[in-house]
């Protein structure tokens, strides 16, 4: 029995595999690294925000905290 062959686009060579695509010394090009920069880090802060709530637990902003506030 055989692999199934793959209608895709085979992997990029390793060395462009982390290149944004287009002209590099164009202001879209420039833009598109900020974007994915600014995307990177709000993923680590995210991250490290759920991290922190692990590690500390949540405290007065649980619903048990805020079902005690009612009664």
């Amino acid at each position: 029995m055989s692999a199934p062959e793959c209608a895709c686009l085979p992997p990029p060579p390793p060395e462009d595999r982390w290149r944004i695509p287009g002209d590099e010394g164009s202001f879209a090009h420039h833009r598109r690294a900020i974007h994915y920069r600014e995307h990177f880090v709000t993923n680590v802060a995210t991250a490290g925000g759920l991290l922190l709530l692990q590690k500390i637990g949540a405290g007065r902003y649980t619903v048990d905290e805020l079902f005690k506030k009612k009664d």
